[in-house]
């Protein structure tokens, strides 16, 4: 199970960080570096969006 999570970064050409957070049970849940850079809060949404339908 998988869920995204948007966070503005302090780079100016890629400031959102969509990391993908993965959860076994649906409790707990853990962030293993793995995401992308983006450059619109559009393309982060879209983004997020696809990873939620995993």
């Amino acid at each position: 199970m998988n869920k995204a999570k948007i966070v503005t970064t302090e780079n100016v050409e890629y400031p959102y960080n969509v990391q993908i957070w993965t959860s076994v049970d649906g409790n707990d849940w853990y962030y293993s570096g793995n995401g992308k850079f983006c450059k619109t809060l559009e393309e982060a949404e879209s983004f997020a969006n696809e990873i939620e339908r995993w």
